[in-house]
C-alpha cells in the first residue's frame, strides 16, 4: 500500500513540474547594430556583365525578420558619365548589367548608388587598375606524398611593372593541385600573403593569394608552397597543364581580403582579437571593387 501511495505520489510530482513555464530570459551582450543596405559586387574587366547583391543588413542576434526593400534600385555610372540602371533577376536573386556595349579602360572611374524608399542611399565608387602583364611564370615542384619529408615546391612569377604606384594583386593557378591554404606556405611568409577561399573569385579555383608589392622588387615574386599534384604509380608528377591568373586589384579590394583572411584565421579562436571588415560602402556595409588580370601558361 505504501508502495502505491508513493508511485502516485511521484506522478503528481512530475505531471506539476511538467506544465511548469520558463520564461526568463537570459540576455546576452551584444553591439548595437543599424539597419543599412549591404552591397557585395566585384567584377573583372573583361567580363560580360556586372552583378550586384542587394539586401538589407541584419544583426546575429536580432530576432526581427530582415527588413524587405520597397521599391530597390541599383545604378552604374560609367566614365562618359552615362547612368545605366541594373535588372533583378529573379533565378540569381542579383541586380545585374550586360556589358555588351560598354568600354571599360584602365584608370576609369566607376561609380555605384542603390537605394530603397525604406533605406539611405548607398554610394561607391573604383578606379579600374591598371593591367599588369605576366612575362614568365615557373613552378618546381617535388614529386613526394609524406609532407614531413616534402620540400618545399616554388612558384616564381616575373611581372611587367612600369608605374611608380603602390599595386595590389591576387594570384592564383587553375590546376586544382595547386592549393594555397595557409598551412601549405613557408612560414615566413605567412605575414606577407595572405591565401584566402577560392571562391572569393570565378572559376572554381581552389586557393588564391592576395599581396602588395611593397615586400618586393616589382618586377619577380618567388612563393614557397606545398602542392598536391596527380602521380604515378611510381610516385612521379602527371603531365599537367595549369595557368597562372595574376589579377590587379584596387586597394579597397585588397584591403578586404586582407581583413577577411584575418578574420577566417580566428573563426576557430573566439578569444582572440576582433577583426572589422574593410569595407568601402557610404552609408552601408558591403563592397564594390574591380579587377584587371592577365593569364600565361605554366612553365
Amino acid at each position: 500500500m505504501n508502495i502505491l501511495k508513493i508511485f502516485t505520489l511521484l506522478i503528481v510530482i512530475l505531471s506539476v513540474s511538467c506544465n511548469i513555464e520558463f520564461t526568463k530570459d537570459f540576455e546576452i551582450a551584444s553591439a548595437d547594430h543599424e539597419n543599412k543596405l549591404v552591397i557585395n559586387s566585384h567584377f573583372i574587366k573583361g567580363d560580360s556583365i556586372i552583378e550586384v547583391y542587394l539586401k538589407s543588413s541584419k544583426a546575429v542576434a536580432q530576432q526581427a525578420i530582415q527588413p524587405e526593400l520597397i521599391n530597390p534600385y541599383v545604378i552604374i555610372e560609367f566614365a562618359d558619365g552615362i547612368e545605366r540602371q541594373l535588372i533583378y533577376n529573379d533565378s540569381t536573386e542579383l541586380y545585374e548589367l550586360s556589358l555588351e556595349n560598354v568600354q571599360i579602360t584602365a584608370g576609369d572611374q566607376i561609380k555605384l548608388e542603390a537605394g530603397a524608399e525604406n533605406f539611405d542611399v548607398v554610394f561607391s565608387s573604383q578606379i579600374v587598375p591598371q593591367e599588369v602583364n605576366l612575362l614568365s611564370a615557373e613552378l618546381e615542384a617535388n614529386a613526394y606524398y609524406d609532407i614531413i619529408l616534402d620540400p618545399w615546391d616554388k612558384l616564381t612569377i616575373e611581372l611587367n611593372e612600369d608605374n611608380e604606384n603602390d599595386n595590389f594583386y591576387a594570384i592564383s593557378l587553375s590546376h586544382l593541385g595547386f592549393r594555397f591554404a595557409r598551412d601549405s606556405i613557408a612560414s615566413e611568409w605567412k605575414s606577407r600573403i595572405f591565401p584566402v577561399l577560392g571562391n572569393m573569385y570565378r572559376g572554381g579555383f581552389d586557393r588564391h593569394v592576395v599581396f602588395s608589392d611593397s615586400d618586393f622588387n616589382g618586377l619577380e615574386i618567388e612563393i614557397p608552397f606545398r602542392t598536391i599534384f596527380p602521380k604515378d604509380s611510381e610516385g612521379q608528377l602527371k603531365s599537367i597543364r595549369s595557368e597562372v591568373i595574376l589579377e590587379s586589384i584596387t586597394e579597397e579590394r585588397y584591403l578586404y581580403l586582407k581583413s577577411l583572411a584575418f578574420v577566417w584565421q580566428a573563426e576557430d579562436n573566439p578569444f582572440v582579437d576582433n577583426f572589422d571588415l574593410s569595407q568601402n560602402i557610404e552609408n552601408g556595409y558591403g563592397y564594390f571593387t574591380i579587377s584587371n588580370v592577365d593569364r600565361i601558361e605554366l612553365n
